[in-house]
């Protein structure tokens, strides 16, 4: 990802957006480039509005908690064997998400 990928996917994403909406962003340097940061105000007037998240706070991004539940509980050690072997570990735990991958999630951890 590069912060011309990320302001094409956005500019993509506007196109269809059909009210206001607000897109919450971590801090990866592509979403903070000064590219990135000079297309807000034209993002703005077209209904996406952004918001950054603090610099560190894994707690309140949930795909973190998605990623770590992943990395150190449903992935084997042999599902790093290829890049083959990982990508289709991903693809099952993406498709039975909800169904034999789940995470419970508790609001006391966000207050």
């Amino acid at each position: 990802m590069n912060s011309k990928i990320f302001i094409e996917k956005i500019n993509d994403f506007i196109s269809q957006i059909k009210k206001e909406t607000v897109l919450v962003l971590d801090r990866a340097p592509w979403h903070t480039s000064e590219a990135t940061l000079s297309m807000i105000s034209e993002w703005e007037s077209k209904g996406l509005f952004i918001i950054f998240l603090p610099a560190y706070c894994p707690h309140y991004n949930l795909i973190e908690t998605l990623w770590r539940k992943m990395k150190y509980e449903w992935l084997n050690i042999k599902d790093y064997r290829s890049k083959n072997t990982l990508n289709k570990k991903l693809k099952e735990i993406f498709q039975e998400y909800g169904n034999l991958y789940n995470i419970e999630f508790s609001m006391s951890q966000f207050m």
